[in-house]
């Protein structure tokens, strides 16, 4: 549903000839003289700007707009105020404090004045949300660099899981600038690019610390950072470790390198963010990430952060889309090398030749997880694209919608359910009524299909009712009791997570895993769990029957390790495991003596190289001993 202005003015000839004006910048008007009509028009479309007359019939037009401000906040709607009566520089001054308006026109005003005045809006009723936009991007090869940078400038509210596919654009599309990240509490993070480089990542994040990262990566010691940093310079750490020869300059590139990745990787949040793009000339330093290593990134923060629930919900008003090759579609493209793809060989082939994502979710053997989270690699990559059927849905798509739709509602509470309206549609979470009006439209209209109808009269009821709670604010209570359950459950996990952990150093596997499994259950976002998970795996699978299935899951679990979990100690120790499951012991033994080098405390790294050492020995055969040897090693062994 396209955005739509409203004008509240009671004089038939101006607010004529705004309507023109604005209609032929194709956007969508609504006019009236009644604050009352205003109103009714709130409830009923998507109104992204009022323009309104100080001086109204029944009710002063300032009055009016901090009337419906506390359902409409500034970042929902905006406003442009006018008068021809009201211009004393105070009132105009205190009525924009007021309303929170962008601005207040003195009639009678220039129609160019107003189109100053609308900025962005100019582009209101030309094509899609913001947000589809962003998706559609690569329908278009023949975009300039500047609508490039206005597809990203256009962006409202987005959600985490959105920025692989940024990042991957903004890097595709050659443009220099910073991104700003804005988080729900405020936080600031910025990435800086230059000509198709991430070349600065500034994240607060006391876990990526340099001198942290220097010690971790075995290139420095404590007393190394201790000494550096008492001394009185006003250089860098980095410099100051180089100049004492502490460091080599290739070793500080590399843990430069290490804390942009963990740091970009940290960006990737399962929440609502806020976004801009500043444009500007970036020098091209180093460390940078370049393509090939970005694609690398996006492809693990897809395998591991991105959740099937959000996919489905992203998804969803794609589903009547065809997949068509993309602009950076060739067969050796490098994404088709990777994890995902190898695990899902026939998808590209399936996704060619299907009618709509709808039926190839429905008809393909691949996992659901796998299917969703490869397609959406390959769409952030520019491989294939969404291209949407011009036609009216048939009753089959419809079916397949619908049903979709269902599952997907199917258990949620009516938190969740807002939640995935939200992310369904492209409406601000802030305005309930705009949210439900457009889940509406992506609905569909009911069809004529009278089982099919059922379902969605229950989808529909179960909406309104979602919308009615939220409006009321009857969900702040609920909200309440989900949140001190939130809390339980970490306090709970938390207490099992140390348990489980004793069992794994006691090597009873069987007891870990079934806890970590209970941990895994009361809190998903539990920290390094799926790799605690692999360790008590691989330990319980050491003697099993199903050992080779077992090694399978775990090469599948693997993917579900966050990048900036892959740099500590625990990692690698895991991965020896693996490895020395699959009777790779040079490559284990690597990995154990790297993790004993990262952290000198970690005991079970140590006691697994032990193992491999003694594995390694040339057994003793005692009948072919010299008598002084056997007599010696006997000897030996009764101590």
């Amino acid at each position: 549903m396209a955005p739509t202005v409203v004008i509240v003015e009671d004089d038939a000839t101006i607010a004529s000839s705004i309507s023109s004006y604005l209609k032929k910048l194709g956007i969508e008007v609504l006019v009236t003289q009644r604050t009352e009509e205003a109103r009714s028009w709130l409830k009923e479309h998507r109104i992204k700007l009022m323009i309104v007359d100080c001086l109204l019939p029944g009710e002063s037009g300032v009055d009016f707009v901090q009337s419906i401000r506390k359902q409409f906040p500034a970042p929902v709607m905006d406003v442009i105020l006018m008068s021809g009566i009201f211009v004393e520089p105070h009132f105009m001054k205190e009525s924009i404090r007021a309303t929170q308006a962008v601005a207040f026109l003195k009639k009678p005003f220039d129609l160019e004045e107003l189109k100053t005045s609308l900025g962005s809006f100019q582009q209101l009723g030309k094509g899609p949300s913001p947000r589809k936009a962003l998706y559609s991007v690569y329908n278009n090869p023949n975009m300039t660099a500047r609508e490039y940078r206005r597809v990203v400038e256009l962006l409202e509210d987005l959600h985490g899981f959105d920025l692989p596919f940024i990042y991957l654009f903004l890097q595709s599309s050659r443009i220099s600038g910073h991104l700003n990240i804005i988080s729900p509490d405020d936080r600031v993070s910025g990435i800086t690019f230059s000509s198709g480089f991430i070349v600065h990542v500034d994240l607060e994040d006391s876990k990526t610390h340099l001198g942290k990262l220097l010690i971790e990566s075995g290139f420095i010691l404590p007393d190394d950072l201790e000494s550096v940093l008492s001394m009185k310079s006003s250089k860098r750490i980095g410099e100051r470790l180089i100049q004492s020869q502490m460091l080599s300059p290739h070793g500080f590139e590399i843990v430069l390198a290490n804390q942009m990745s963990i740091r970009l990787s940290r960006t990737i949040l399962d929440e609502t963010l806020r976004v801009n793009f500043v444009a500007s000339e970036v020098e091209l330093t180093k460390p940078r990430v370049d393509e090939t290593i970005l694609l690398k990134f996006v492809h693990d923060w897809i395998a591991s952060k991105v959740t099937v629930d959000w996919l489905r919900a992203h998804f969803t008003p794609w589903g009547n889309s065809i997949l068509v090759k993309g602009p950076h579609f060739r067969l050796n493209h490098p994404a088709f090398s990777s994890q995902l793809l190898v695990n899902s060989p026939t998808l590209i082939e399936e996704a060619l030749n299907t009618t709509s994502l709808n039926e190839l979710l429905e008809k393909s053997e691949i996992p659901e997880e796998t299917l969703l989270k490869s397609i959406h690699f390959l769409i952030c990559a520019g491989v294939i694209v969404m291209r949407e059927k011009p036609q009216e849905r048939s009753l089959a798509d419809q079916q397949k919608h619908i049903k979709n739709v269902q599952q997907q509602f199917h258990g949620k509470n009516q938190l969740e359910i807002y939640d995935l309206m939200v992310r369904m549609t492209t409406a601000s979470e802030q305005n309930p009524m705009q949210v439900f009006n457009e889940f509406m439209l992506l609905l569909g209209r009911p069809p004529t299909d009278k089982v099919l109808a059922q379902v969605y009269g229950e989808i529909k009821k179960q909406a309104e009712n979602t919308y009615e709670t939220v409006r009321t604010g009857s969900h702040l209570k609920l909200k309440d009791e989900l949140a001190k359950q939130e809390i339980e459950n970490k306090i709970k996990s938390s207490n099992l997570f140390e348990q489980a952990k004793g069992h794994l150093n006691k090597a009873s596997f069987g007891q870990a895993l079934k806890i970590l499994e209970r941990v895994h259950k009361l809190d998903p976002k539990f920290d390094k769990v799926p790799i605690y998970l692999i360790w008590a795996k691989l330990g319980n699978a050491e003697n099993a029957p199903n050992r080779g299935q077992v090694l399978k899951e775990v090469e599948a679990d693997m993917l579900s390790v966050a990048p900036e979990d892959k740099f500590d100690a625990l990692f690698h120790y895991v991965t020896g495991l693996y490895q020395k499951a699959k009777g790779d012991t040079q490559q284990a033994r690597k990995n154990f003596e790297k993790a004993a080098a990262m952290d000198g405390s970690f005991l079970p790294a140590r006691r697994e190289m032990a193992v491999l050492a003694a594995s390694n020995k040339p057994k003793q055969d005692i009948f072919n001993q010299d008598l002084k040897t056997l007599v010696g090693s006997l000897f030996q062994r009764k101590k």
